[in-house]
């Protein structure tokens, strides 16, 4: 499958690449795994004039390590051939000296990793940097997948790269537009896009496997069958394996979480009572679920206020959300071999759940028509209140003066004009100050989708 999206990331790469000639640049890209830093990073160094060093991180020991360093340096700086490092830090301060003398990208991939090497790397990197600023130039890249780890090693003041980083970038899923460009290229019939991003949302390498296998034309349950339930399809522990390394092995509690969640329980105290962690506990955990680990997202109505109190929490991560949904949740029915039976739940249970995703999904299209100019707002959201009232979009543009709510129903049939006015009334009850805006109403259902989408 060929090279998609990323015109964005490749635009501020060149960019930050063109000023990394007159200034030293040491860039953080980071992304959950699967989302393709890797193939972004291939991708880019294609075109670069400069001189490229690319060192992948593993967890050999140091003397290994630093051998097949050594040989990627000597490839385009053939003097360093008979030199050998004693150490990381002798090897660090070498590559730091070809930064002084040549304008050079260097990057180090999975960059997490070196947190397995026994001398701190880190603290190297920080000291040799520290002793030749302003000195050096060209642009040293950290590639990581682990995210709580790359945020602690940047973020966090009592780590030794703290304040060292002068660019970053965070690699996202696919937008609906690029998503959009990928299905047309595949012949993908209008009824399967939306179930394809329901469960793979716009993860790349999710759309690969797709491609390997032969499935674009094939339906989600032949899909879901083939790559997640089968007991040796590659995804069967897709979840499991990538939150293990960001949870390590006291997971329980972040695993209990996540199930709550993705199994409807949105607040509060419904995630506590789901999940058995205590409520003394529960906002430790999900303040780290989404400030490292960038897992769980928590919303407030449109207009709340930051601090306020009426707030629900969602998986941000559509794969994640579905593999705790059908797979994690019934992974007894895998053990046993009733991975048919399992399908069929799926199958049954498909719809309800779609009909969520479905208003995520509709909310990215407006978010990039908006960027575009095909529509215009300043806000976007979702709205409810204490009771059981809830309007599924909200776009508010303050210049004009107007406010367009939208009611997201797969099964157009369901949308009632006078229930939507309804809770209208309710929200500029609650919101006096756009009481003089005006106030216009849409239905967003199977063909306004696909309208959408063709916008």
């Amino acid at each position: 499958m060929k090279f998609h999206n990323r015109e964005n990331e490749l635009e501020q790469l060149n960019r930050i690449e063109g000023l990394s000639r007159e200034q030293f640049f040491f860039l953080r890209i980071t992304g959950r795994r699967r989302i393709g830093k890797t193939e972004l990073i291939r991708e880019w160094i294609q075109g670069q004039r400069s001189k490229v060093l690319y060192f992948y991180v593993t967890r050999q020991n140091e003397a290994t390590l630093l051998s097949e360093f050594k040989q990627i340096l000597a490839q385009e700086y053939p003097e360093y051939r008979s030199v050998e490092f004693a150490g990381m830090s002798q090897f660090i301060q070498t590559l730091f000296d070809v930064h002084i003398r040549h304008h050079v990208i260097t990057i180090f991939d999975e960059f997490q990793e070196f947190q397995w090497q026994a001398n701190d790397p880190f603290s190297i990197i920080q000291k040799e940097l520290d002793q030749r600023l302003g000195k050096m130039k060209g642009l040293l890249v950290a590639v990581g997948s682990l995210q709580s780890m790359m945020t602690r090693l940047f973020d966090d003041a009592k780590q030794p790269l703290f304040g060292r980083l002068n660019a970053s970038l965070h690699c996202t899923s696919f937008t609906p537009r690029s998503l959009e460009k990928l299905f047309d290229e595949h012949g993908v019939d209008i009824h399967n896009r939306l179930d394809l991003y329901t469960v793979f949302h716009g993860i790349p390498f999710y759309y690969k496997l797709i491609n390997d296998y032969q499935l674009w034309n094939k339906s989600i349950f032949d899909i879901i069958g083939r790559l997640v339930l089968d007991k040796n399809s590659i995804l069967v522990d897709e979840g499991r394996q990538l939150l293990l390394s960001e949870f390590g092995k006291n997971y329980a509690p972040w695993f209990s979480i996540l199930k709550a969640v993705s199994s409807g329980s949105t607040r509060l105290s419904e995630i506590v009572n789901q999940s058995g962690v205590p409520m003394e506990n529960i906002n430790r955990y999900l303040n780290e679920l989404i400030r490292y680990y960038q897992i769980i997202e928590r919303r407030q109505p449109l207009g709340a206020e930051p601090k306020g109190k009426i707030s629900r929490y969602y998986i941000s991560d559509r794969f994640i959300e579905f593999w705790f949904r059908f797979v994690y949740r019934y992974q007894s029915m895998l053990e046993i071999g009733a991975s048919a039976a399992l399908l069929g739940n799926i199958e049954r249970d498909f719809a309800a759940y779609q009909g969520k995703i479905f208003e995520e999904y509709c909310k990215e299209l407006l978010i990039e028509q908006n960027q575009n100019g095909i529509v215009s707002f300043d806000e976007i959201g979702s709205w409810w209140d204490r009771g059981t009232t809830e309007i599924d979009i909200i776009t508010i543009n303050h210049r004009l003066k107007t406010i367009v709510m939208y009611e997201c129903k797969l099964q157009g049939k369901r949308y009632k004009l006078p229930e939507l006015q309804a809770k209208a009334s309710r929200f500029i009850d609650s919101q006096k100050q756009l009481r003089s805006y005006g106030l216009s109403f849409k239905m967003l259902g199977a063909d306004q989708w696909a309208e959408l989408q063709a916008g």
